[in-house]
């Protein structure tokens, strides 16, 4: 899902609803099919990367991408979501 949809995941999972019937009446597998979602971390809320990625996972992403500018996140991050 677009990076102006990073951490909203209710939005996101509406659309990947949407997405999923277009997918599925073209007659293609939507297993086979990815949706990547994006998730913005904010600097001190570790508690809240952890369940924003599983609510993605939950909305359908298979796949997540982290943006950040903050090189200090990626350790705690990497943590959390691995945990």
């Amino acid at each position: 899902m677009s990076g102006l949809l990073a951490n909203r995941v209710n939005r996101g999972a509406a659309l990947i609803d949407e997405l999923r019937t277009a997918v599925t009446e073209a007659g293609r597998d939507w297993a086979a099919f990815g949706t990547e979602a994006r998730l913005r971390p904010v600097p001190g809320r570790p508690d809240t990367w952890r369940s924003l990625a599983e609510a993605w996972r939950s909305a359908g992403a298979t796949h997540l991408t982290v943006t950040t500018d903050d090189l200090s996140l990626l350790a705690p991050l990497h943590a959390a979501l691995t945990g």
